[in-house]
């Protein structure tokens, strides 16, 4: 009696061991399925993080989604003169640079002030700039469509220089200001920036931009060679003189 008393016990403890195990075992796997569901969530989250973040670089708007050229390559290696690109100097001039810039950023306003001294210094024979104006804000998508539509009354130039010099006070209003200082015709403005007529160029020249792996601002193309950052006239100067001889 005694000895099957034993036996009972020992199969009892038995089974409140392989229950033990087993619960542990349980414990083990949801803890583990968990750190997966956590791993993947995350994942998820940093992809969206970076998703928005690529677009709110290079656009300030809901319309394209762009890939970020700090985590892709670029897809292509050289900027082409579209049609509707804003230029100064001759089309057979002997150098050409392609300007990316963004009317709000107040390295592009020092890089704009030496672009305007390298102009005194060479013919329009001699060196061609073609303007890519892109945008990272909401304010700045706007400035860069107004001064579109001011270069299709010829006033471009003027225009941006305004912009860069107030580009503290940027909005709808202040934008208006500007064309009327600059005595465009309102009409016309009024209707080029509220139908928004110049917003698939500025985000042509986003997603141009992202296509060549631009990743900051500054960026030049001086005859199809990539330079990044501030340049002072007399660095683009010799940099233009050696192409030049």
């Amino acid at each position: 009696m005694i000895k099957k008393n034993i036996k009972t016990i020992k199969s009892q403890n038995n089974k409140k061991g392989d229950n033990i195990v087993w619960i542990f075992f349980m414990a083990g796997m949801a803890l583990f399925i968990l750190m997966f569901l956590l791993f993947f969530v995350s994942q998820s989250v940093k992809n969206d993080f970076v998703n928005s973040n690529s677009i709110e670089k290079y656009a300030a708007g809901p319309k394209v989604s762009y890939s970020d050229p700090l985590i892709t390559e670029a897809k292509i290696k050289y900027p082409k003169v579209q049609a509707d690109d804003v230029r100064k100097g001759s089309t057979n001039a002997r150098v050409t640079i392609f300007f990316y810039c963004d009317l709000l950023s107040p390295l592009c306003k020092d890089q704009q002030a030496e672009m305007y001294k390298l102009w005194v210094l060479y013919s329009e024979e001699e060196l061609r700039v073609v303007w890519k104006g892109t945008a990272a804000t909401t304010e700045g998508f706007l400035a860069q469509q107004a001064s579109y539509c001011a270069h299709a009354q010829n006033k471009f130039w003027e225009y941006q220089q305004i912009v860069f010099n107030e580009q503290k006070n940027i909005n709808t209003k202040s934008l208006e200001t500007i064309a009327q200082d600059l005595l465009l015709d309102m009409n016309e403005f009024n209707a080029c920036v509220t139908q928004a007529q110049m917003e698939d160029k500025v985000y042509q020249n986003n997603i141009e931009a992202s296509d060549l792996g631009i990743d900051a601002l500054p960026y030049f193309f001086i005859d199809n060679t990539p330079y990044r950052g501030f340049f002072s006239y007399e660095e683009l100067g010799n940099i233009i003189d050696s192409l030049i001889k």
